[in-house]
């Protein structure tokens, strides 16, 4: 070597590898697709389960009200000689039957009330995480930052745009302090051209060395 300095046996030189910045997974319309459908899917199992757990309620109630028609037919049968009492039992009987239909009504009611509010739950969460794809891959941002909002498109949106005019702060301030990252024959992009150019445009440019930051 020209400074004297003996290289190592075995030691061999290798070209200065440039470093990648890691990019947020992006999303195919495909793949938005196939989250759409998995959701749906996820919805549908849910109705199953929630008819299928009605039906054997339904199926228990029938079992029970059997028991209880013969008990009160063997209730009668054993006042049958005694027309005062068999009025009594009669009357408490329809009271009963009243009571009963009415306690039947509200579960069902609260079933289904507990069906719709475990859709809605389920429903608001899959559309949150397709908004929040959609938007991630649109904007070029964290995914996960945006799942940390109300849920809403709007939120979704205020956020990543915040998010997209950061970065491209942090670009221009790079650039302002004469620091950065990039190919040593690239050059130093204007200020007006990095307001112009979006993240991911601004980066495509300095990995292929157009643009030094």
């Amino acid at each position: 070597m020209a400074d004297g300095t003996v290289k190592p046996e075995g030691e061999v030189s290798t070209p200065t590898e440039k470093q990648e910045t890691p990019t947020e997974k992006t999303y195919s319309q495909t793949d938005i697709e196939k989250i759409r459908s998995d959701a749906a899917a996820e919805v549908g199992r849910a109705t199953k389960a929630a008819e299928t757990a009605a039906a054997q309620a339904k199926k228990a109630s029938e079992r029970t009200n059997k028991y209880i028609e013969q008990s009160r037919v063997a209730e009668l049968e054993a006042k049958r000689d005694e027309p005062d009492a068999l009025s009594v039992i009669r009357t408490r009987h329809a009271r009963e039957e009243l009571e009963d239909e009415l306690a039947t009504k509200n579960t069902e009611l609260e079933t289904v009330n507990q069906t719709m509010e475990t859709m809605k739950a389920e429903t608001q969460q899959n559309t949150k995480e397709l908004y929040a794809r959609e938007i991630a891959t649109r904007l070029q941002v964290d995914v996960e930052d945006l799942l940390l909002t109300d849920g809403s498109k709007e939120a979704m949106e205020k956020l990543a745009l915040k998010l997209t005019k950061t970065e491209e702060a942090k670009l221009v301030l790079r650039v302002d302090q004469g620091g950065g990252v990039g190919s040593a024959s690239g050059r130093k992009p204007t200020v007006e051209e990095l307001k112009a150019s979006d993240p991911l445009e601004t980066q495509k440019k300095v990995d292929a060395g157009e643009w030094k930051l």
